[in-house]
């Protein structure tokens, strides 16, 4: 899910750069760079919390095998 509004988010970046080829006034351009940098904050935010959530699931995946060997290990089934 966080991959896909990456994928979104990029996809986004990309118009918003080819739009800002295309426009010749100056505040449009400026509102362009505005949306482009929350963009990439938005990205950055992103990326963070996948790897958080990544992390998390490595940590309970960890944990989950430490348990099994526990119980592996006191006969418990």
């Amino acid at each position: 899910m966080l991959r896909e509004r990456k994928d979104s988010d990029d996809s986004d970046l990309g118009q918003v750069v080819d739009g800002a080829s295309k426009v010749e006034t100056s505040e449009p351009l400026q509102e362009l760079q505005k949306a482009k940098e929350k963009i990439t904050e938005d990205i950055e935010i992103l990326v963070g919390l996948f790897e958080e959530t990544h992390e998390a699931l490595e940590q309970s995946e960890q944990e989950q095998e430490e348990l099994r060997s526990r119980i592996q290990e006191n006969g418990i089934s």
